[in-house]
C-alpha cells in the first residue's frame, strides 16, 4: 500500500541518516541497528509481496536501496513478472507447487518460468504444517516431471533457500564449518517410494527408520 511504502521509505531514511561514512555505528537500538545491517546489506530483507502488481511496486521503490540484499517472497504467480526480476537480478521464494495461468486451467511451472528467465528462485511447503513440509519433496517431483531440472529443484529448497534467506553460511551443503542437519533418504528423493532413513540434528542423530529419537 502507499501507506505501507512510505511508513518504510521514513524508516529507511531515518537509518541512513544514522550511518557513518558508510558504517553502521554501535550504540544504536535493535531497531535501528537491524535497518542500518539492512541498508548496507549486511542483514538480508526479506519482502512479501501478495501478487504480481506489489512486486512491480516494490522493485523501482527498492531500486533507490542499491546496497539491500533482498529476497522477494510471494505466490507462485510472481512468473508471471519473471522478465523484471531478471532485470532487477532478484531472488524470490515461491511455493513448491504448479500454478495456474490467469483465467484458464493452463498449468504452469512457476519455479521453471522463473528459472528460465534466469531468476534465483528457491521454493517453499504451500503451507506451514506437518503435512506440507512432508509433501514438499512430492511437489518438487511433479516440478520435475514439468520440466524443471533435477539439480535446481534440489537446490531450491537447500543451498539457494539457504541463500534467499541469509543463512548459507551455516546451512545448505555439507561443507566444513558448517551446521550438521542432515536428512538421510533411502533412495531417489523424488521416488514417492523413498523414506526418510535418518535425520541428524547438530551432529546427533535424532531419528532412525523404526526407531525414535537418541
Amino acid at each position: 500500500t502507499t501507506a505501507g511504502k512510505k511508513a518504510v521509505g521514513e524508516a529507511l531514511e531515518g537509518a541512513k541518516k544514522l550511518l557513518k561514512d558508510g558504517k553502521v555505528p554501535p550504540g544504536l537500538s535493535e531497531r535501528d541497528d537491524a535497518l542500518c545491517r539492512a541498508l548496507t546489506g549486511e542483514r538480508l530483507t526479506l519482502v512479501r509481496c501478495g501478487g504480481p502488481g506489489e512486486l512491480l511496486h516494490a522493485l523501482p521503490f527498492f531500486k533507490g536501496y542499491g546496497e539491500m540484499k533482498i529476497t522477494y517472497v510471494g505466490p507462485a504467480h510472481l512468473y508471471r513478472v519473471a522478465e523484471e526480476l531478471a532485470k532487477a537480478k532478484a531472488s524470490v521464494l515461491v511455493p513448491a507447487a504448479m500454478t495456474y495461468a490467469p483465467e484458464t486451467t493452463n498449468r504452469v511451472n512457476a519455479a521453471r518460468e522463473l528459472w528460465e528467465a534466469k531468476v534465483n528462485v528457491a521454493c517453499y511447503p504451500e503451507a506451514d504444517s506437518v503435512p506440507a513440509f512432508r509433501q514438499l519433496l512430492l511437489q518438487l517431483a511433479h516440478l520435475v516431471r514439468a520440466g524443471l531440472p533435477r539439480d535446481v529443484a534440489l537446490k531450491a529448497v537447500t543451498l539457494t533457500a539457504a541463500e534467499s534467506i541469509g543463512f548459507e553460511y551455516r546451512l545448505g551443503s555439507l561443507e566444513p564449518g558448517k551446521d550438521a542437519n542432515l536428512l538421510v533418504l533411502s533412495g531417489d528423493p523424488f521416488s514417492p517410494t523413498t523414506r526418510v532413513d535418518r535425520v541428524v540434528w547438530e551432529g546427533r542423530n535424532v531419528y532412525e527408520d523404526g526407531g525414535g529419537a537418541e
